[in-house]
């Protein structure tokens, strides 16, 4: 609930004064707030886009290199619930013997759907962690501009090993990613993106995304903004 305490002659406004001469700059900042309330309450929403996090283990390994006949790329697929895009804010994923001083490369992306596996590129997650340790931890991959993915739309985040080679794990069973969006399965290319084929291994990792309202959240809160307005300034000039 939003309270305006408005003031005239050094008393607060409660309805039981008489007449008053009305403080303009009172009542301006008591609409400025409103307006920043109302907005902050239909603001932007962060969640859990979709993830496995934390693991139970780190039982189950794949190892990424762009070598040939080995596995380049593994992909999980996601769509996005109705009624909202999604901005990216960070992925998070489960690696080991992951050194980029020894020249480890991964490239973190948004893919399109192509036939249920992924297709164009929608943006890469060009801000990378580095790393000097084999050991397994959290590696935190955000985008180095706006990333945003539409409504009801399905998409893929893509990891490839692109140089060098490190381990994604995964957790002995595999942990179903759960969050915002649904999910339906993992794909692999040992071709670098010519073929794809399904692999029940379920790589740990975390997409945290902000949810972006529909413009008419944005009107609907100016609206209730000038209604408490008007309501706020008939009342300071016909107190009862």
């Amino acid at each position: 609930m939003i309270r305006f305490d408005t003031k005239c002659s050094g008393e607060t406004l409660n309805g039981s004064y008489p007449a008053f001469q009305m403080n303009t700059s009172i009542l301006s900042h008591s609409f400025g707030r409103a307006v920043l309330i109302l907005l902050t309450s239909n603001s932007l929403s962060a969640a859990i886009l979709l993830g496995n996090y934390p693991p139970a283990n780190d039982d189950i390994t794949d190892t990424l290199t762009p070598a040939p006949f080995t596995i380049n790329q593994i992909a999980a697929d996601l769509t996005l619930p109705s009624g909202s895009d999604y901005t990216i804010d960070s992925v998070t994923l489960r690696f080991g013997n992951y050194r980029t001083d020894a020249g480890d490369v991964a490239s973190v992306g948004f893919y399109t759907d192509n036939g249920n596996q992924p297709g164009t590129l929608v943006a890469s997650l060009l801000s990378a962690p580095s790393s000097t340790s084999d050991t397994i931890g959290n590696f935190l991959f955000t985008p180095s501009g706006t990333i945003t993915l539409s409504a009801s739309t399905k998409y893929w985040l893509l990891v490839q090993g692109s140089a060098g080679s490190f381990d994604w794990h995964g957790a002995n069973p595999g942990q179903t990613p759960t969050g915002a969006a649904t999910w339906s399965l993992y794909k692999f290319s040992f071709d670098n993106g010519g073929s794809y084929f399904e692999i029940s291994d379920r790589p740990s990792f975390e997409i945290n995304a902000t949810a972006v309202p529909e413009p008419e959240h944005y009107g609907l809160a100016i609206g209730t903004a000038l209604v408490v307005f008007s309501v706020v300034r008939r009342k300071m000039r016909n107190p009862q």
